[in-house]
């Protein structure tokens, strides 16, 4: 960078030579980060091969007439059962579905009651719709909005392939897009209407995704400028002049604007067979060198390259910057970058990538896989040992050597001699240490697997044992509810409050719908995320919901006497209904009052004092 102060551009004038300076920065940048990471890439490579438990060859080159033909070449399952048992677990323990798994909490502002009108949201009719609003209806109508775009598509999936991506690369990256619902096909629940505008989050793979990896992004040193990540892909040629013929060039609109359709048109097409070209996107700020002049702060960017051929470099990776054009640029309209990222476990406070644990468990299932392929192999040499014999016996050379068979005889002068190799009992023992060494440093015991416990273990100690298991992917998802999801929540909330528009919503607290907008909604919220917990971290708090009710029934006489409000029983009984995971509470108890008096754990209500007939004191 020159020694001139950067200035912004505001109204984003560029000429030929920045357009052209602007594609060989991403391009560098690109190709930078590629090397940097090589070392990451042969790890994933290596768990990739193991989770799709693709055999290593035992030799070169297919020879069905190799003396190792014979060898077993299996690759254990280990590796894919870890991957699905821990991302199983993360959705369990964050997104149950027996109960919520998040709080909504809204500002509840002067000037947003007054902007509000309630009218037509509340009828406050024979339902349990409440006829006034106040904290708790505010964040009813939050959660249940937030609750109606989940339903639109598969959210909860999206997780499992952003947990998947952590488990095997220790980091994940998801993005934020706003779709419209007549191009973004995918099963949902509930009625939409067409050409709908929905946020939805989509997993990125981390082979196509490139972190800012500079210092003062992943250490978070004083940053001045936001940090950028590139993805990559390959798109048809004709799908993005197609796009670009029917987009603007409004840098401002997201969705269809910021061509660059001159541009577009010069591609040329990398890959003749396939027809692609390679497209990098980059997102975030960026330092413009210009040829002249000083150099140009972009903030919030979308810069989207395309990497042709044209003529001028037979490789990218020799000449990364030649053949890269920008064919869009757009200004971002949110307040925050679309993507979130998170590490699985940082062991590197200099990387922008951590480890995941079937990173750590590469070696392992390795020396198992090995000692699983030794073990078949010994006991196929003892089941069928070779045999030594004389060649100069005709009679055993005329039938083709010894018959290997039960109750087989053959004459023989010389004599016939197996040979003793091979020790399964000694392979076991190696093939189970191995075994039991990947589960320690995978944390997949018996008990995370489905295996009974002894019959002589009693519940809690099952429990403890299961937890010891858990207990690296419980820190996990603890990150997670106090990280990514969280920030999700809160991203999807900002684009919510611009979409929402006359949406019949279901508020599970009221057991009605409402029609809501996005007036509706106030203008902050904050998110508590705290989903179904571990195993023993669920009994604990069963067993401490338990005795605080006990200790409530106990002291309410008392708490009567001496003037406090009686506990609403219906209502501690309608919780306790909906924490067993029982829905119909209204079956069950038909005739609630939720303001009336219910009694305190010594008996019938009170009987109510003289006055106007509605039971309370005038």
């Amino acid at each position: 960078m020159s020694d001139q102060t950067p200035r912004e551009a505001k109204k984003q004038r560029f000429n030929d030579g920045d357009w052209k300076r602007m594609g060989e920065q991403v391009g560098d940048e690109l190709t930078r980060r590629q090397t940097k990471r090589a070392d990451k890439e042969k790890k994933w490579k290596e768990v990739d091969r193991q989770v799709n438990m693709e055999a290593r060859p035992l030799y070169e080159s297919d020879q069905t007439n190799h003396p190792n033909a014979w060898m077993s070449n299996v690759e254990l399952p280990l590796q894919a059962i870890t991957l699905e048992t821990n991302v199983a677990d993360i959705r369990r323990m964050s997104f149950p579905n027996d109960r919520s798994w998040y709080r909504a909490h809204g500002a509840v502002t002067d000037d947003w009651l007054r902007a509000t009108d309630f009218q037509s949201l509340l009828p406050g009719d024979d339902s349990e719709i409440p006829s006034t609003v106040g904290q708790a209806e505010a964040n009813a109508i939050i959660k249940s909005s937030m609750d109606f775009y989940h339903s639109q598509y598969n959210f909860r999936a999206a997780w499992d392939a952003l947990n998947g991506e952590a488990n095997k690369y220790g980091t994940f990256a998801g993005r934020l897009r706003v779709v419209e619902k007549h191009v973004f096909v995918q099963a949902y629940r509930g009625v939409l209407r067409q050409k709908k505008k929905l946020p939805i989050l989509i997993p990125r793979s981390m082979w196509s995704t490139y972190l800012d990896d500079s210092l003062s992004a992943v250490m978070n040193e004083g940053m001045l400028l936001a940090p950028a990540i590139i993805e990559k892909h390959n798109q048809k040629l004709a799908d993005i002049k197609m796009a670009a013929m029917k987009g603007s060039s409004d840098p401002k609109n997201m969705l269809t604007g910021g061509w660059r359709k001159d541009a577009v048109k010069t591609l040329k097409l990398k890959n003749k067979t396939t027809k692609e070209i390679e497209i990098a996107e980059y997102e975030g700020d960026m330092v413009l060198q210009r040829d002249s002049g000083r150099p140009m702060f972009l903030p919030n960017s979308l810069i989207t390259v395309a990497f042709a051929d044209d003529g001028t470099a037979t490789t990218r990776g020799t000449s990364p910057s030649r053949g890269a054009t920008v064919i869009r640029y757009r200004i971002s309209d949110l307040p925050f970058r679309s993507y979130i990222t998170q590490e699985y476990h940082s062991d590197d406070v200099t990387s922008a990538y951590g480890v995941g644990p079937l990173m750590l468990g590469c070696a392992g299932q390795k020396g198992a896989t090995e000692a699983f392929n030794d073990l078949m192999d010994s006991a196929k040499l003892k089941s069928k040992p070779p045999i030594n014999y004389d060649p100069d016996d005709f009679a055993v050379a005329a039938q083709g050597g010894p018959i290997l068979e039960p109750h087989a005889v053959y004459p023989s002068k010389t004599g016939v001699k197996a040979l003793d190799v091979g020790s399964p009992e000694l392979m076991v023992r190696v093939f189970m240490e191995m075994r039991d060494m990947y589960r320690d440093t995978t944390g997949t015991q018996k008990p995370r697997l489905g295996a009974q416990a002894k019959s002589h273990t009693t519940a809690s100690s099952a429990i403890r044992e299961e937890t010891r298991g858990l207990v690296r992917t419980v820190d996990y998802v603890s990150d997670l509810m106090s990280g990514a999801i969280p920030t999700w929540l809160s991203m999807e909330y900002e684009i919510i409050k611009t979409l929402l528009e006359d949406e019949t919503v279901f508020v599970k607290q009221w057991n009605s719908f409402i029609k809501v907008s996005a007036k509706h909604l106030p203008e902050h919220a904050v998110f508590e995320v705290f989903g179904a917990g571990g195993p023993f971290e669920e009994a604990e708090q069963e067993q401490k919901r338990a005795a605080a009710l006990n200790t409530l029934l106990t002291i309410e006489p008392q708490a009567r006497e001496l003037g406090g409000t009686p506990i609403n029983i219906d209502e501690v009984r309608r919780s306790i209904m909906e924490e067993a995971g029982i829905v119909d509470t209204e079956r069950i108890l038909p005739f609630s009052d939720a303001g009336g008096d219910q009694g305190g754990a010594d008996g019938p209500p009170v009987e109510p004092e003289p006055g106007d007939g509605s039971g309370l004191v005038p």
